[in-house]
């Protein structure tokens, strides 16, 4: 009779701990959210030259600035616009506020995973959703917040494949998901092309097996250059005279890259 009142006890004070945290992750998101709302209450999003490049580029994926503009931000912004044709420009920037509190609520979770204390994690996660940097740039209409958004994902899933690494429970869903937000990231923006090594790096050094690793690291290989290669086999099949590459010289001189 005792062993069932403390598995019982024990079961509701888990139970509490773990509403603490909902409650704590909701908290978190919902704070995160409204600053950044408060902080651009027009949900207009600032705009550069750069800008004009991907919003062309929305309305026709094969308008001349997919030469040097990869499709991935420009079909975010088609998103928005099938949402709503008027308003997409204030969908554009509620969606973007809502990827930055999502992952603060991420990296909250995170700390949590490395032991610290609910009330650092909490404290530590508002320093990051308060940032005026991340805030000033997911309320401009370029690739910089999305680029941020996908490598923070894939950094993620690379820290929680690493402790994983030896259980055989969703390894590789984490594996296919840094393959996939890695390469997402590439498309997004070119510079991010390399933005794989690092997170390979760290994953080679902290593995023990070799064997494993070597099929590991293939794979998010793979799957984070199929992106990139199948945007430049389109462009190469919609227009014969297109270079093969990031960086092709048609419209260089007519355009910046970001």
């Amino acid at each position: 009779m005792t062993n069932i009142f403390l598995q019982s006890f024990s079961q509701i004070i888990m139970r509490l701990k773990v509403n603490k945290i909902h409650s704590l992750s909701v908290l978190i998101f919902i704070i995160v959210f409204l600053f950044s709302w408060w902080s651009h209450p027009s949900l207009i999003p600032k705009t550069s030259p750069d800008s004009w490049g991907y919003i062309n580029l929305a309305k026709d994926i094969n308008h001349e600035i997919s030469e040097i503009r990869p499709f991935f931000f420009p079909l975010f912004i088609k998103f928005c616009m099938s949402i709503s044709e008027i308003y997409w420009k204030q969908i554009f920037s509620i969606i973007q506020i809502l990827f930055h509190a999502l992952i603060c609520t991420s990296i909250f979770h995170l700390f949590l995973r490395f032991k610290l204390k609910k009330i650092i994690s909490f404290l530590m996660t508002l320093i990051i959703g308060f940032n005026p940097s991340l805030i000033y740039y997911s309320t401009y209409l370029l690739t910089d917040h999305l680029l941020a958004v996908l490598t923070t994902l894939a950094w993620l899933f690379t820290i929680i494949f690493i402790q994983n690494d030896y259980e055989n429970k969703e390894k590789f869903i984490y594996l296919f998901l840094i393959g996939i937000f890695s390469g997402l990231a590439v498309v997004t923006k070119p510079i991010a092309i390399l933005g794989i090594v690092p997170l390979l790096f760290t994953y080679i050094v902290l593995s023990k097996r070799t064997l494993y690793m070597l099929r590991a690291v293939l794979i998010i290989l793979i799957i984070n250059y199929s992106f990139h290669f199948s945007w430049e086999m389109y462009k190469k099949y919609n227009n014969p005279t297109s270079n093969f590459g990031i960086l092709n010289g048609g419209l260089w001189d007519r355009y910046t890259i970001v």
